[in-house]
């Protein structure tokens, strides 16, 4: 029987974690949606670092603060943090074997930053809500990152950061609805470049699928923001009952002044029965 990948235990770097974190599944998982054959992903070694000064040291800096796990691809290594609970590790742990799967699918061909991040969370975990509610908010006042800005997540602070991956992770899933993930990294690799691949595959350059995106946006959150979210609705409640209330205010005041101009006119001393 073959395997996707080995573990190596460095003991001066490593701690035993829950078998079920190594999941041959989910290696054949990744390597079936992108279209590469499992007997020619190399094998991959894994590092568990006690601490983020450790992380950090081990990945050669290229990891941010609020970094969980880093995958270095041309040396076939994912480095994890200690600690974390078993559901989100194996969510790191299915994220950086992503990137190491895709990037071998490519062959070192570059590709843009919301692209490799966006099929790895894609393939690691869901869009939840709680990333939505995000995204929703920065649509409606008109706070989210371009695509391309992405290519300095590293420099962001972590809320910042997660916009900036919930951004990518659904400019992924819209990508979806015009072609598979797979199909499209054929088409990369077919022609050697991410742009004309992208073009190929899609039917649309890299710039129309943007402006799309941006529309796209729109359309899907801000009705989220209307009826999914509590702080707009109370918010909403307000200011409907504040215009509700002035109106019916103006209305008595335009009713009272009618009535005094035709006592008036008319010489009542008190408004006529209605």
């Amino acid at each position: 029987m073959k395997y996707c990948f080995l573990i190596i235990v460095l003991l001066s770097f490593t701690f035993a974690q829950n078998n079920d974190l190594l999941k041959l599944n989910e290696c054949k998982r990744i390597c079936s949606i992108l279209h590469l054959p499992e007997d020619s992903l190399p094998d991959i070694r894994i590092i568990y670092a006690r601490n983020f000064s450790e992380l950090y040291s081990l990945s050669d800096g290229r990891i941010p603060e609020w970094g969980v796990g880093v995958a270095i691809p041309e040396q076939n290594t994912i480095i994890i943090l200690k600690g974390a609970d078993p559901v989100k590790a194996q969510r790191v742990f299915n994220h950086e074997l992503t990137h190491i799967v895709l990037h071998k699918k490519l062959n070192e061909i570059v590709i843009p930053r919301w692209f490799d991040e966006g099929v790895a969370q894609h393939l690691s975990t869901g869009l939840d809500i709680s990333a939505q509610a995000k995204l929703a908010w920065a649509v409606l006042w008109r706070k989210t990152y371009s695509l391309r800005a992405l290519e300095q997540v590293n420099t962001f602070n972590s809320p910042n950061a997660e916009l900036a991956y919930a951004e990518a992770h659904d400019a992924i899933i819209y990508l979806t609805e015009y072609c598979k993930i797979g199909d499209l990294c054929d088409s990369i690799v077919i022609v050697e470049a991410f742009a004309e691949g992208f073009q190929k595959g899609c039917g649309m350059t890299v710039f129309e699928f943007y402006r799309k995106w941006v529309k796209h946006l729109g359309r899907k959150y801000l009705p989220f923001v209307i009826l999914g979210d509590q702080r707009f609705l109370w918010t909403f409640a307000v200011v409907f009952f504040v215009i509700f209330g002035m109106l019916k205010f103006i209305r008595h005041r335009t009713y009272m002044a009618k009535l005094r101009k035709e006592a008036d006119k008319y010489g009542w001393e008190e408004p006529p029965e209605r």
